[in-house]
């Protein structure tokens, strides 16, 4: 079910988490089907349907999230994930940097859903990681 080899999904980990200042942090990463992440988005968010990635936080904000090892876990959609690799043309690698990114930094405490102010600072982040990731990606 995995998209990627499990060392390059932990390589992945750790260069994001060094590049987003997280370097002794640690999280689970899960691939579900459609079908359960649809119960999770519903369950969790009371939003109906799949989406490509969620983020269970261990803690809740940005300043206590510096106080626990363990961020939480970031549960991608895998038939999302390859779907959206294939219209998007960035690829598995591509894509899963991208998703797993982005579930990292809601986990940091980052959010992009309150105001534009904040949904700038994260693509900004976001942006910044992403060309940190280019040699990962390119494989």
């Amino acid at each position: 079910m995995l998209p990627l080899p499990v060392d390059e999904l932990a390589r992945l980990c750790r260069l994001i988490l060094d590049a987003a200042g997280a370097r002794s942090r640690e999280l689970s990463l899960f691939f579900c089907s459609e079908e359960r992440m649809s119960e999770l988005n519903e369950g969790y968010r009371g939003k109906e349907g799949a989406t490509d990635v969620l983020s269970f936080a261990q803690l809740e904000s940005r300043a206590a999230a510096g106080d626990e090892n363990l961020l939480g876990d970031v549960v991608i959609c895998r038939p999302r994930l390859e779907a959206q690799a294939e219209v998007f043309g960035t690829g598995l690698r591509g894509e899963c940097a991208r998703l797993l990114l982005h579930g990292v930094l809601h986990l940091l405490g980052y959010d992009h859903e309150t105001t534009e102010a904040e949904a700038e600072e994260m693509r900004a982040e976001e942006t910044r990681i992403m060309a940190f990731l280019e040699d990962w990606i390119a494989g």
